[in-house]
């Protein structure tokens, strides 16, 4: 891999995270303490403080990244983990799962070994590292990621890099201009409150039979009973239930017997 194609393979990752809407980047690096040090061992230190970087900050740091790079260190990105962020990332997709992604949604794929890849997909609307991770649950229980690597503020390799792991280059597979992805998952902060529900009732509705709609919603659109349970209890909580995570799990026993 030649300087000037590592680097056009660079600012092209770099360039897709901004024109799909991130506000800032994070740029972290893991360094060797020790020459020769075993990649599992702790002889590695994190360089963390490159944080909330605007597009032109990241660029001037490229040619740093690519000497410390050189010289043992593995270099990762991310959107900033602390702002709203319309873009998710997906560990350990086959290049065969990662193309159907792409073939879908508007997607950046980056081969990090053999048949290996990471996917960060741009989304219709900018979550938090908690709505995140929320979706990533989500998508992770269809298959098409890690299940450890859903934490909503996970760093991906950069490519135009070598992998100091696996020993091989980081490359650029390409990137789709499919639509963008529109998330199934009703995030915490939009969880219906009291006022809003208060509104619904006053045409008819009681507060059970809102909950009850909202879960057989969110049930059919794949959300997990685990998640329609706490945000459910957290909700019947705030506005005084009785007993909310018994009331949360009946009423999610009663979508379940709806759909099976």
């Amino acid at each position: 891999m030649s300087p000037q194609s590592s680097y056009i393979e660079t600012m092209t990752m770099l360039s897709w995270f901004f024109e799909n809407g991130a506000s800032s980047i994070d740029i972290h690096l893991r360094c060797p303490t020790a020459k020769r040090a075993d990649y599992n061992s702790n002889s590695w230190m994190w360089i963390t403080h490159h944080n909330q970087l605007s597009f032109n900050q990241s660029r001037k740091l490229v040619n740093w990244c690519r000497y410390k790079n050189y010289n043992g260190s593995d270099i990762f990105m991310r959107p900033h983990r602390y702002d709203k962020q319309p873009v998710i990332f997906l560990d350990d997709l086959s290049l065969q799962k990662a193309n159907i992604v792409a073939n879908k949604y508007r997607a950046l794929i980056i081969q990090t070994s053999e048949n290996n890849t990471q996917v960060w997909i741009a989304l219709t609307e900018s979550l938090a590292e908690s709505e995140r991770k929320l979706v990533q649950q989500y998508i992770s229980n269809l298959g098409f990621t890690d299940k450890g690597s859903v934490s909503g503020e996970h760093l991906g390799r950069v490519c135009g890099f070598m992998s100091q792991k696996r020993k091989c280059p980081v490359r650029f597979v390409s990137r789709s201009d499919s639509e963008k992805y529109n998330p199934p998952v009703l995030s915490p902060d939009t969880f219906p409150r009291r006022g809003a529900c208060a509104k619904i009732t006053q045409t008819g509705k009681s507060m059970s039979e809102v909950d009850f709609s909202w879960a057989l919603s969110k049930a059919r659109q794949g959300v997990s009973h685990d998640v329609i349970i706490d945000q459910l209890t957290k909700s019947s909580e705030k506005r005084g239930k009785p007993a909310p995570q018994k009331y949360a799990t009946r009423t999610v026993r009663r979508v379940i017997e709806i759909l099976t």
